[in-house]
C-alpha cells in the first residue's frame, strides 16, 4: 500500500486496476465503498495509509485494508497469512469475526493462525493442525476436544483448548 494514499484513494485505485476490464467505473467505485463498508473502514476512508515516518490509520484499519484489496475483486477464496499479527486481543479478535462473516457469506477462507487466543479460536469451523510440517488433524472445530481425548490426550479442565492444543502440538527438542 502506498503510504501517502488514503483508504478511499487505496480501494478506488484497486478497484480500478484489479476489476474486469468490462466493469464501469462507476460499478468499480461501489464495490471499492461496498468493501470498505462491510470491513468497517468508512470512518478512516479519508486519512492516509502512513508509514514508519508519519502517522496514518491504525494497524487494524490496515489490516482490514489490506484484506479489502483482495476482497475488491470478489474471490470465491480468501488466503489470509496471520491476519492477526502485530495486532493487539481486541483488535485481532475484530478482524477474525469480520472474516468469519466474510466465510458465512459463502466464500471460503483459508487463514493460518499461529497461537490464537480462545475466543479467536472459537471462530474457526474447520481446522488444520500442523506438527514439524505434517497434519495432526483436520475436521470440524468442535471435534477436536473428542479426538485428541480418543488420542490419549486429554484437555485438563484449567485449560482452554487453544492452549491445551498449542502444549500437545508443540514439540520439545530438548529431549526425545
Amino acid at each position: 500500500m502506498f503510504p501517502h494514499l488514503t483508504v478511499r484513494e487505496t480501494m478506488y485505485y484497486t478497484a480500478r486496476l484489479r476489476m474486469p476490464r468490462g466493469t464501469t467505473y462507476d460499478e468499480k467505485i461501489a464495490r471499492a465503498d461496498e468493501v470498505m463498508q462491510v470491513l468497517g473502514l468508512s470512518d478512516c476512508k479519508d486519512t492516509r495509509i502512513g508509514s514508519a515516518f508519519f502517522k496514518g490509520i491504525s494497524g487494524g484499519e490496515r489490516k482490514r485494508t489490506s484484506i479489502g484489496i483482495e476482497l475488491i475483486t470478489n474471490p470465491r477464496v480468501l488466503f489470509l497469512d496471520e491476519p492477526t499479527s502485530g495486532l493487539d486481543a481486541f483488535t485481532a479478535f475484530h478482524i477474525m469475526e469480520t472474516i468469519r462473516d466474510l466465510a458465512r457469506g459463502g466464500r471460503s477462507v483459508v487463514c493460518t493462525i499461529h497461537q490464537p487466543r480462545e475466543t479467536i479460536f472459537e471462530l474457526f469451523d474447520k481446522l488444520l493442525l500442523l506438527t514439524k510440517g505434517r497434519i495432526s488433524y483436520y475436521g470440524p472445530r468442535n471435534e477436536i476436544g473428542q479426538f485428541m481425548t480418543s488420542a490419549g490426550h486429554g484437555c485438563p479442565a484449567n485449560s482452554t483448548m487453544a492452549d491445551f492444543l498449542l502444549d500437545v502440538m508443540t514439540v520439545d527438542t530438548r529431549s526425545k
